[in-house]
């Protein structure tokens, strides 16, 4: 059972803060009259969250990811084309206590199954943007203090979590589509839009959505916003660790179409991604930038895949997800999958196959 549904409150100034005309003031929106009342968050039943994140390409297909039997979150779900993805999802997450939803569409085509095909290059088509928020110190559902990340990139606690974004959508003016409550304090963040769109169209935006945020002193969970096969926690579910609820709320009821969406991040259409200038957090797993980041510079961007393509020791540390990797050769393989444009979560993929993976401790 849930201990309780953390945040409610704190959530409530979020929404206060977005709903702030004096903040926001949509050029097509018409204006308020003094007697209108202010918009409240709305919490949704979890079918009516996941029919917004339905990527909905024909024939491509969603997962829904629990755990396997080893304990690890590494067991997919893959709906058939024809299945409704709300339905699917919220029937396959209720099954588990710890579930997440891929962002992503696939092609089934691929090579899809249990174990394998989410990946950073099967990724096709999205129909959203988002931000992960975590806390460094969490309760679990036995009062017992735990905590998680580091605390670079991560807020001391959920309160602290809601003022970092609220803070974030009054200096920047985004209108966040959906927020996550975790369950364990941490946020996710919502963007949606309208249709869904390749990706090819979708890194360079999540890039700028990265900077955006990072820029303005945001922490959050910087390769999440830009892996394609990232996962997000499935509302409705339950925290593994806290037993809370997974809880979603709307925030904006209405869905950006990409223009929109380019003039929130500030992004424009074939010029180069705005660069993270370090004024904010550096993102999670980023090498620190001591003295000889006076002279490289930033870190150039790179895909682990591309590179495994031409380098045989990380294609090798690869293979059959990590399970014949030597311990050493993994530790660098894992390390460098954090640190490309594929992220934290294909760090894990080609970890997940060893006999000895263990999600926590690779995070660590």
């Amino acid at each position: 059972m849930p201990r309780h549904k953390e945040g409610e409150a704190n959530i409530e100034s979020i929404i206060m803060i977005a709903n702030n005309d004096d903040q926001v003031k949509p050029e097509t929106a018409p204006p308020k009259t003094p007697c209108e009342p202010r918009k409240t968050r709305r919490q949704l039943a979890p079918e009516e969250f996941f029919a917004r994140y339905d990527v909905g390409v024909p024939g491509l297909v969603q997962c829904i990811v629990t755990n396997g039997s080893s304990g690890n979150s590494n067991y997919h779900t893959w709906k058939k084309p024809e299945e409704d993805f709300a339905a699917f999802a919220v029937k396959q997450s209720n099954k588990s206590q710890r579930a997440y939803f891929s962002m992503a569409a696939y092609d089934p085509a691929m090579g899809v199954s249990t174990f394998k095909g989410r990946t950073a290059k099967n990724a096709m088509y999205f129909k959203s943007f988002w931000l992960d928020i975590d806390v460094l110190n969490c309760v679990d559902k036995d009062g017992v203090a735990y905590t998680h990340g580091t605390p670079e990139s991560t807020y001391p606690d959920h309160e602290s979590a809601v003022r970092g974004l609220a803070s974030f959508i009054k200096a920047t003016g985004v209108r966040v589509s959906d927020l996550v409550s975790t369950g364990s304090g941490g946020l996710q963040v919502y963007f949606c839009l309208d249709a869904a769109i390749t990706k090819t169209e979708w890194l360079p935006r999540a890039l700028a959505l990265r900077a955006l945020a990072t820029n303005h002193g945001l922490k959050i969970d910087a390769p999440c916003t830009t892996n394609p096969a990232q996962i997000m926690r499935a509302p409705g579910s339950f925290h593994n660790k806290t037993a809370n609820l997974v809880v979603a709320y709307r925030l904006r009821e209405e869905l950006y179409t990409l223009e929109e969406f380019d003039k929130l991040v500030g992004y424009v259409p074939g010029t180069e991604t705005p660069t993270i200038t370090g004024l904010g957090n550096p993102p999670s797993y980023a090498l620190r930038m001591g003295i000889n980041g006076d002279v490289v510079g930033p870190l150039p961007k790179y895909s682990y895949m591309q590179a495994a393509e031409k380098c045989g020791a990380m294609r090798l540390a690869a293979h059959r997800n990590g399970r014949d990797t030597p311990y050493p050769v993994w530790y660098l393989a894992a390390r460098a999958a954090a640190l490309s444009i594929e992220g934290r979560e294909y760090a894990h993929e080609i970890s997940s196959g060893h006999e000895d993976y263990d999600r926590a401790e690779t995070d660590k």
